[in-house]
């Protein structure tokens, strides 16, 4: 009994080591056969420098500016100057004065008129320098109550005596003539009847 155990045992060693040795075989057998694959090519990368053509900036041809043209000198006319003849201004008409009798209707053109308290001889020939320019005589100065409606005409004061200085003339119209020549020094144009003469 023990003698076939023994056996037995041997039979499963040697199946065991034959076991063993197949599977190195087969071990081995895979080992050795390698699949080898296809051959790796390697192909040289070829670099190629690309040279940039030139840059060629070609500017507008430079533009030569048209030659000057030189004007026609300008020919000036000869000024012909005219002598234009001076102007002979006559002196106006003075119209006449009158000197006026007593009673005599005239008009009167007063240069000045003063109360008797303010009266000077200085204010007096100062009023009466315009019309002795232009060659009016005066008689020097006098009451105006010796030409009748003057205080009314001129709403003098009735209660005050007054010194005049006037020039008697024939019209209106040539009283007024007078007053337009000597302007401002002319302060009255005035119709009176002469009184006080001589």
């Amino acid at each position: 009994m023990k003698f076939a155990l023994l056996l037995l045992v041997l039979a499963l060693v040697s199946v065991a080591c034959s076991s063993s040795d197949d599977a190195a075989a087969t071990s081995d057998s895979s080992i050795a056969t390698t699949t080898t694959g296809a051959p790796v090519t390697t192909t040289p990368t070829t670099t190629t420098a690309t040279t940039a053509a030139p840059t060629t900036t070609t500017g507008a041809p430079a533009t030569t500016a048209a030659p000057t043209t030189t004007a026609a000198p300008t020919t000036t006319a000869p000024t012909t100057t005219t002598t234009v003849a001076p102007t002979t201004t006559e002196a106006p008409t003075l119209p006449d004065q009158v000197w006026g009798a007593h009673g005599d209707a005239v008009w009167a053109v007063y240069f000045g008129i003063w109360p008797e308290s303010e009266f000077t001889t200085d204010a007096f020939n100062g009023a009466i320098a315009p019309g002795e320019a232009l060659g009016y005589e005066f008689f020097g100065w006098f009451d105006v109550h010796c030409d009748l409606g003057a205080y009314e005409l001129l709403e003098l004061n009735p209660d005050v005596n007054y010194i005049g200085a006037a020039i008697y003339f024939a019209t209106e119209a040539d009283a007024l003539a007078v007053g337009a020549l000597v302007g401002p020094a002319a302060i009255a144009f005035i119709p009176i009847n002469v009184s006080c003469a001589d």
